[in-house]
């Protein structure tokens, strides 16, 4: 009861007075312009969320994009990589069927060259044979030799026919 008989009706009334005078101006005059900033302000907030999900959209978007445009281009690649690979393979059996072709020419060669060879032998050793057999002659006919002389010619001219073998 203390706090009563210390509270005064004029003051308090005046107060009163005061609180609604300023109420009433900051009503007419301040409020309405701090309403308009927060109005503002939410309708400024509102457009830049509407803006960011566009941009979200549209990154989307992007982001399909890029991957199908990533999937065609790996798809690309791989077709790119089988036509070297088969190319690859196409060289690799060109090479090989040359190599084949180059190795029977030079066994053709070969072959040819040895039959030359054998050739040459054979006509080496009748030309031997024809001596030798020339020689035997000469000496039978110039000796006038005995049968057993011309035994043993023939036997020498036989073993010069082996030796020439």
């Amino acid at each position: 009861m203390e706090i009563l008989k210390l509270l005064n009706v004029s003051e308090i009334a005046a107060q009163l007075a005061c609180f609604f005078i300023l109420l009433f101006v900051l009503n007419k005059f301040l409020w309405p312009r701090i309403l308009a900033v927060l109005d503002e302000r939410r309708s400024r907030i509102s457009s830049e969320f509407k803006k960011i999900e566009e941009l979200k959209t549209e990154v989307d978007v992007l982001k399909n994009d890029y991957i199908v445009k990533t999937r065609e281009i790996e798809a690309k690649v791989q077709e790119k990589i089988a036509e070297a690979i088969q190319k690859g393979h196409l060289i690799a059996e060109e090479m090989k069927l040359a190599a084949q072709e180059e190795s029977k020419n030079s066994a053709r060669l070969f072959q040819e060259q040895m039959e030359i060879e054998l050739l040459k032998a054979k006509e080496d050793m009748k030309k031997t044979i024809v001596e030798f057999s020339i020689e035997a002659a000469e000496k039978i006919i110039k000796d006038k030799i005995s049968i057993k002389q011309e035994d043993i010619l023939v036997e020498e001219f036989l073993e010069g026919i082996e030796r020439i073998k």
